[in-house]
């Protein structure tokens, strides 16, 4: 993923992320999330475990509603207060500096977003870093996968949607802790880095209507270069396209 970078900077087109404090710089995870999401119509939104504000940011420059991003890390909220207030789309998103947890049980909040969507944890069980902030971040740890569920399906609104991005071995397990809570999978896309290699992400979407799955498949790159879809993808993002 390209772009231009200055000391702790990202560059996108339209805005630029400052990444000095936060626990978890700025991944094709997130720019692909964000691109790819349905959001058109929803006129508000939850960005869970927001960072430095990539979903967010691309979210908004995309035309989704109003956004409230989410960050329980109290460095990465520096970092996120700095992106959203230099954006041109500042007066569209609140900053909420706390946990899944807490937001989910504040009355006023429930039942209350379109679309909530995330970059969640996903090492589940694998080795854990040394670093006890990208342990946090990276590892079920502080937000489990269950907790996720449970506590998105909580915040939507009636006919709203549940958006990730997880490691593509995680698939099969998540839909079925998802369908445990009445959410469905209505909207997938299998990720792999090359036409040779198997898929390593998968991006879905959740409803709690049960209807025909919607699924794709895209490949980053092809050749010594970024295939037509990722381009097509990026082209309103990022700086090379």
């Amino acid at each position: 993923m390209g772009g231009r970078r200055g000391r702790g900077e990202f560059r996108f087109k339209r805005f630029s992320l400052r990444q000095e404090r936060t626990l978890m710089p700025l991944t094709t995870d997130s720019v692909l999330l964000g691109a790819w999401v349905a959001c058109r119509h929803a006129a508000r939104l939850l960005d869970v475990g927001a960072g430095s504000g990539a979903v967010t940011l691309i979210l908004a420059q995309r035309g989704a509603g109003h956004i409230t991003a989410l960050e329980p890390d109290k460095d990465s909220c520096l970092d996120l207060a700095e992106n959203v207030s230099h954006s041109p789309w500042h007066e569209r998103i609140t900053l909420r500096c706390t946990s899944l947890q807490v937001l989910a049980h504040e009355e006023e909040q429930q039942h209350r977003y379109d679309l909530v969507v995330s970059n969640p944890p996903f090492f589940d069980g694998d080795t854990l870093p040394a670093d006890e902030g990208r342990r946090r971040v990276r590892h079920t740890c502080t937000l489990g996968h269950d907790e996720l569920v449970t506590l998105g399906a909580r915040l939507l609104k009636p006919g709203g949607h549940l958006a990730l991005i997880l490691p593509a071995q995680q698939e099969e397990p998540f839909i079925a802790r998802a369908a445990a809570e009445h959410l469905y999978c209505n909207r997938l896309l299998r990720v792999r880095p090359t036409p040779e290699k198997p898929p390593h992400r998968v991006v879905m979407e959740f409803s709690g209507e049960k209807k025909p799955l919607e699924s794709y498949g895209l490949t980053i790159r092809e050749g010594e270069g970024w295939s037509k879809a990722w381009r097509s993808l990026m082209k309103d993002l990022l700086l090379e396209f």
